[in-house]
């Protein structure tokens, strides 16, 4: 652990977010199209769930108080 946060707080949680909000404005700006911008525009809420669900880790040391 790292400055109290373990690897899902440091680094899982936070490539969820980016990588969904990278293809999401992939999308967005249209350099992603045909049926993988299709996927992304249907799936995009499970990577925020994902990020959500990473935010109840069960180390502990991570919770500010």
């Amino acid at each position: 652990m790292s400055n109290g946060l373990c690897a899902v707080c440091r680094w899982v949680a936070p490539f969820i977010l980016l990588a969904t909000a990278g293809l999401l404005l992939l999308v967005n700006l249209e350099v992603l199209t045909g049926s993988f911008a299709t996927f992304v525009g249907s799936w995009w809420p499970l990577g925020i769930g994902l990020y959500a669900l990473a935010g109840f880790c069960p180390c502990h040391s991570c919770k500010m108080e």
